[in-house]
Formats: C-alpha cells, sequence, structure tokens
C-alpha cells in the first residue's frame, strides 16, 4: 500500500511511503517499483535497477537469516537537490548483517549481498528493536542521466 499524508501543511506533502509486510521479496521489490514510479519518475534506470537489486538483497537476508520480515517502508527522500531512495526492512533476528573476510574459497555460496549492498548504498545503518532489528539503506537516486561512466560515442562512419 502506498500512501500520501498531509501531515505539513495545505499544499506540502511527505512523500509517498510503502508500507507492508511483504511475505517474498518480489512483494518487497514491487513495493519499492511503486514508490519510484510515483515518487521519481524521472530516475535514471541504473539507479532503479540498483535500488530493487539491493531491496531483493535486504529482503531476502530478512527472509533467510532474520526470521521473515516484520516490517517494510520505503520512502524517496531529498538530501539537497538529490532524491534518496530509503528502505528500512525489519526482521526478527538481532545478529548484524555480515560480509565475509579474507578470500572466497572456490565454489562458495553465499556471503556476497551485504558486500553489495553497502558499495552500492550511499548510508546503511542497522538499529536493534525489542524483538530483533531494522536494517535501513539510503540509496542515491540519479535523475535524468547515468550513474555510470558516460556512453562511448557511436561510430562514426568511414
Amino acid at each position: 500500500m502506498i500512501e500520501t499524508r498531509e501531515e505539513r501543511g495545505p499544499g506540502l506533502r511527505e512523500p509517498a511511503v510503502a508500507a507492508g509486510v511483504p511475505q517474498r521479496t518480489d512483494q518487497a521489490r514491487d513495493l519499492v517499483a511503486a514508490v519510484l514510479a510515483e515518487q521519481a519518475g524521472d530516475a535514471d534506470p541504473l539507479a532503479v535497477a540498483d535500488a530493487l537489486l539491493v531491496t531483493s538483497e535486504v529482503a531476502t537476508n530478512a527472509l533467510r537469516h532474520g526470521g521473515g520480515i516484520t516490517g517494510f517502508e520505503a520512502a524517496v527522500t531529498r538530501d539537497g537537490p538529490r532524491p534518496v531512495l530509503v528502505v528500512s526492512v525489519a526482521d526478527r533476528s538481532r545478529a548484524l548483517p555480515v560480509s565475509p573476510s579474507g578470500p572466497r574459497p572456490p565454489g562458495a555460496v553465499g556471503g556476497y549481498g551485504w558486500a553489495m549492498v553497502r558499495r552500492l548504498a550511499a548510508h546503511t545503518a542497522t538499529t536493534a528493536t525489542a524483538d530483533g532489528k531494522v536494517v535501513h539503506v539510503h540509496l542515491p537516486l540519479a535523475t535524468g542521466g547515468s550513474t555510470g561512466p558516460p556512453a562511448p560515442a557511436p561510430p562514426t562512419a568511414p
């Protein structure tokens, strides 16, 4: 569900907030996609893809390692002129997300996701709650252009 709150006074709306408790990773991505479509429709496609990938990872971690998703919220806010997606996922575990250190043995499965989340996010934080934790991820949303290196120039005719 996406709701728009009118708590700041006439004509000043808070950003739409996707809140609910998705039971699957795809449901979490759908909530984020809806917020992005409503509040950041001009976000660069690479930034949107990163946001959906990070959402998938954080939701999967809550389902796989945290005893299930117990709360979820996504909202687009501003960091100065830049839009930022904030995704918060609560679960039942107090264990902090970790990335394995050192080289990975050949064929190792798992352990790459949290490092990827931290690389793509501008900021991550974990807050302890009475019954688990909330992982907060802040993702910058570039608008109108690419978040990566400039595209190569098209080839010229000989």
